[in-house]
């Protein structure tokens, strides 16, 4: 009796170790699963892991595929190897004639170097930091060279300074592991208080140059035939403000603001008594403003049977939205490319009008701000 209950208690005990064996093994199985998931990478075609070890850099891995870490002692970091877009602050900063410009711009870089990125930079958050900085100090460069007519003109008529910044923003970032691609110029702005300054200035220029312009026009007229017929078509020209309003007669050509004609057939109507009034000139139209979702297809219509010769110089937004539908069309992306191009093109005679066919309240805080930007353009021309 003793002898049975002695081998049941034997086999009692031979059975419970060999459980514990069993469950220690599927124990150290699923530690080792566990720890082998936790401590593999799978690296992405468009990335970049830089594995650590007690913080120094054990490798750099910028290939896809599976990869493992040791566990506990190594770390990682991921970063990408896409282009990136950085919209930097816009900075105040001064044209050679002493003009405060805002400038707003946006770089496009990415990682090139990962080992030079990791130890002279370390993320990204470093990296728009330094991209800024730099930018910001190519800017002020740059500007510096330039008085603040030639950089409003140099935007207008497309001149790139964006390469000239590029690469000094690439000088100064060597070594970092970064490559800029491209920093763009978005727009530049007057301060406010040079806002003001500049427009009083120029009204007051303005208002000089058209006395001495009414004189010598009325002294020369048996001189200057087409001076003299200008003359006498502009006294039988209403001329109210804002409305067919002759801003400037540069060079023989005139300029008009009817910032008024805020409506498609308004501007239809503007081309149409300019026609009538200058039955020899081409007009030079400027055209587009804010989408309030007015038709065009009937102002588009009137456009294609007017006879005169007139070219529409297309601006955002409705402007572009009809452009292929009229003749005689020039694209150009604000009212500043749209004036310059006119006058390099426009003749003695030809008249530059301003009808946009749209408010301006995408752009402009009112009209009158857009007939002030008119004035303003006009006259640095």
């Amino acid at each position: 009796m003793n002898a049975s209950n002695d081998s049941g208690h034997k086999n009692k005990k031979i059975f419970l170790d060999l459980l514990m064996k069993k469950l220690l093994m599927i124990f150290l199985l699923v530690l080792f699963i566990a720890v082998v998931i936790t401590n593999t990478l799978v690296v992405q075609e468009d990335e970049l892991v830089v594995i650590k070890q007690f913080g120094r850099i054990e490798k750099i891995i910028d290939k896809p595929g599976l990869y493992f870490k040791l566990p506990l002692i190594q770390n990682t970091d991921s970063l990408t190897k896409k282009l990136s877009n950085y919209e930097v602050r816009p900075i105040t900063v001064f044209s050679k004639d002493k003009k405060n410009v805002i400038a707003i711009s946006y770089a496009v870089w990415k990682i090139t170097e990962p080992h030079s990125f990791i130890n002279n930079v370390a993320n990204t958050d470093s990296a728009e930091a330094l991209i800024e900085n730099s930018v910001h100090s190519a800017l002020r460069e740059k500007f510096s060279e330039l008085y603040y007519i030639e950089i409003i003109r140099g935007a207008a008529s497309g001149k790139d300074y964006n390469d000239d910044i590029t690469a000094e923003v690439n000088k100064q970032l060597q070594n970092t592991g970064i490559d800029i691609l491209d920093v763009r110029l978005m727009r530049t702005e007057l301060t406010a208080d040079d806002t003001e300054i500049v427009y009083e200035t120029i009204k007051s220029e303005r208002e000089k140059i058209a006395k001495q312009y009414i004189t010598a026009a009325e002294n020369e007229a048996s001189q200057i035939e087409a001076e003299a017929d200008i003359q006498a078509e502009l006294k039988t020209f209403p001329g109210l403000q804002y409305r067919k309003e002759v801003i400037a007669i540069i060079n023989g050509v005139i300029y008009i603001s009817d910032v008024l004609a805020t409506a498609p057939h308004s501007s239809v109507e503007a081309l149409k008594d300019i026609a009538k009034t200058y039955k020899d000139a081409k007009i030079f139209l400027l055209y587009g403003g804010a989408n309030r979702n007015v038709s065009q297809s009937d102002a588009i219509d009137e456009f294609n049977k007017i006879k005169s010769k007139y070219v529409v110089i297309t601006l955002p937004d409705t402007g572009f939205e009809v452009e292929s539908q009229l003749k005689n069309v020039k694209h150009c992306e604000d009212l500043a490319c749209g004036i310059i191009w006119a006058s390099e093109n426009a003749k003695p005679g030809d008249v530059v009008l301003l009808a946009p066919g749209a408010p301006s309240f995408h752009r402009y805080e009112n009209y009158e701000k857009l007939h002030e930007h008119f004035i303003e353009l006009v006259d640095n021309i």
